[in-house]
């Protein structure tokens, strides 16, 4: 039986009181290590369906990539390509790393005849993503059907965003979905929870659009798109949200002025949050870095933070969207631009330093031929080599993926 909580009295940083209601039945992008502790990161590719594998050097540099396919028990692709029919392909939106499994979050991308999923694959010996298992979000929760996102692991609980389909006179809502994992990295579907983003007032759906998720000491934050707003919930000892402590943060600057545009994903390293904001029509992407509070998580003194290639001076965000996180780097993944101009770039920034210009490099995600394979990067996560027993990540089941256009059955837009 799912388990419900109610929710009332969200404040705002703005100083606004909300009168809401978030009603609750029964996903980080963040990484800790340092940079040249062989670590491997894992590019989920949106529109190419695979995984640019790629081993990091001293200098957190994602190079020497190749492609990987996670597959099923048949060895099938788990992730859903675009067909003649006009049915969408999904979306692999966010990875994470817990033990010896890998959980990847699946969008259906608005599908009518599938939901979204987690698939929880089982990481080989070189480090392939093998035997996966789709758990649709429908059955961990009745009304968790689509966008599901980023799902971080905390406690040996996953979390999850989702929203239901919108169906005639009713609109879809927004959700936050935890569950506690089995020793075998099966998700317990009974034993799963929400917040339902059931709201008083319309407009006021503050979960409907969330795209990021990650857990910073014992706080949770979703970011939403829509509503130009950072939600930040708290959790208790053991994991589970805490009821009445939802906050809702716009991300404001030093003068009381919020900065934030288009937010879509973000990670915490060092007490600052970095939010991949792309801004609208290309014309304003940032990174936006907010200090964040060590007692209450709330973010302030966030300001817009521009990224250059150290080397070629040039402008590094083209529609960030995706954020990964790893010892003294963070990377922000291009998604690109609306049937104008796709993603296959990500950087490799250095943390703030309290300059107006974060000091990047651009990566391709090059393979040993010096080809890239980074299509539309959507998330990464990075795990230790000697955790996946690694011995060697160049040439293993290589496999060449051009870069590919969109057609009338995958029209690209901006998540």
């Amino acid at each position: 039986m799912h388990k419900s909580i109610m929710f009332r009295n969200i404040v705002s940083v703005s100083g606004i009181f909300l009168s809401v209601s978030l009603a609750a039945c029964s996903s980080g992008s963040g990484s800790s290590g340092a940079n040249g502790s062989s670590g491997v990161a894992y590019v989920l590719n949106d529109q190419t369906w695979n995984i640019s594998r790629c081993p990091l050097d001293p200098d957190g540099n994602l190079n020497n990539c190749d492609l990987i396919t996670p597959t099923d028990e048949s060895g099938n692709n788990i992730m859903r390509t675009a067909n003649s029919d006009g049915e969408p392909g999904t979306t692999a939106a966010g990875i994470v790393f817990n033990k010896q499994y890998a959980y990847i979050g699946i969008a259906n991308n608005g599908s009518s005849s599938y939901n979204s999923y987690i698939s929880v694959c089982s990481l080989g010996f070189n480090g392939e993503l093998t035997s996966c298992k789709n758990v649709d979000t429908n059955v961990l929760f009745e009304s968790a059907t689509s966008r599901v996102s980023q799902t971080p692991i905390l406690n040996n609980k996953i979390y999850f965003t989702s929203r239901s389909q919108a169906q005639a006179g009713i609109e879809s809502n927004g959700y936050i979905v935890w569950c506690d994992l089995a020793d075998n990295g099966s998700i317990l579907s009974s034993t799963c929870k929400n917040i339902n983003d059931k709201s008083n007032e319309p407009g006021n759906l503050v979960l409907f659009g969330n795209y990021g998720l990650t857990i910073s000491n014992n706080h949770i934050y979703t970011i939403s798109a829509r509503n130009k707003l950072v939600s930040i919930l708290t959790l208790d000892s053991a994991g589970n949200i805490l009821a009445d402590s939802l906050y809702l943060d716009h991300g404001l600057n030093a003068n009381g002025v919020s900065v934030l545009e288009s937010p879509r994903k973000m990670t915490i390293v060092n007490g600052y949050a970095y939010i991949t904001d792309p801004g609208y029509n290309g014309t304003d992407d940032s990174l936006v870095v907010c200090q964040v509070n060590g007692e209450n998580g709330h973010l302030y003194n966030c300001q817009p933070e521009y990224a250059r290639d150290k080397y070629t001076d040039k402008n590094i965000l083209l529609g960030p969207v995706g954020i990964g996180s790893y010892g003294n780097k963070v990377y922000p993944l291009n998604w690109g631009y609306n049937r104008d101009e796709l993603g296959h770039t990500a950087g490799v920034c250095d943390l703030f330093s309290g300059k107006d210009t974060l000091s990047c490099i651009t990566s391709y995600g090059y393979d040993s031929n010096m080809e890239g394979t980074f299509n539309i990067p959507m998330d990464m996560a990075v795990i230790s080599a000697n955790q996946i027993k690694l011995n060697s990540v160049k040439g293993v089941n290589k496999k060449s993926v051009p870069l590919l256009a969109p057609n009338k059955f995958m029209e690209a837009q901006l998540p």
